[in-house]
């Protein structure tokens, strides 16, 4: 179950503000324009993302060629920054190459773990004639409640008598990366064969192992014997 509140919303405004959207380069070439699909990529833990690399040969009369190299000291190690091509050419003057960043966020961020890494596009034939853009990066808000009823009772069956009360402790558990309030609700319409088809699956399951270890164990000892 995932949702945003108003304050993850707000949140997101404000790291936009510290980690502006600026479309215009770090550095930059006349002879190469570099652009990002996205300048700013927010991704909750555990998915990844594509961004499309535009470089345009702005030079009207040579066949250019280009090298693409990432910086990434300002990126914390949760993140795993890929590209598909580390050379672009040849490209013809007027016209652009375009290539792909894999971005991947590790399920166990945290919320703040954010940086931005640089790109920097470098002519083959001049080191000195390059353009740098860079892309920002953000963990975003992962709302996650989980519960755990399987280590209830006899793998969530709990068998009560006749005018018999039992407190049931039921553990919570907030598998997102930002502190959340749950409210919780009994459902007064159970599924109940869905739930018993389920536990005999268990079951059987169990029994399985069991079977199967006893029966190995077994088989062992005597044959040693």
């Amino acid at each position: 179950m995932r949702r945003f509140s108003g304050s993850s919303i707000a949140l997101l405004i404000l790291v936009s503000i510290l980690f502006p959207l600026a479309s215009s380069p770090v550095t930059a070439s006349t002879e190469i324009d570099v652009t990002l699909s996205s300048q700013h990529e927010y991704l909750v833990p555990g998915t990844a993302s594509n961004v499309s690399v535009t470089v345009l040969n702005d030079n009207q009369m040579s066949t250019r060629s280009f090298d693409l190299r990432i910086n990434s000291m300002n990126l914390p190690s949760n993140w795993n920054i890929t590209i598909i091509d580390t050379l672009l050419g040849p490209v013809y003057p007027a016209q652009s190459a375009t290539t792909t960043l894999v971005v991947q966020l590790d399920p166990s961020s945290s919320l703040g773990e954010n940086g931005f890494i640089d790109l920097t596009a470098t002519r083959t034939d001049d080191v000195n004639e390059s353009t740098t853009v860079r892309l920002y990066l953000s963990v975003a808000p992962l709302f996650l409640p989980t519960i755990d009823t399987g280590s209830v009772g006899d793998s969530g069956l709990i068998t009560i008598e006749p005018n018999q009360t039992a407190d049931i402790d039921i553990p919570i558990i907030n598998d997102g990366n930002i502190a959340d309030t749950f409210i919780l609700q009994v459902d007064e319409t159970n599924d109940l064969v869905d739930f018993w088809n389920n536990w005999n699956i268990n079951q059987t399951n169990n029994s399985g192992n069991n079977s199967g270890n006893n029966s190995g164990n077994n088989s062992g000892n005597n044959s040693g014997n």
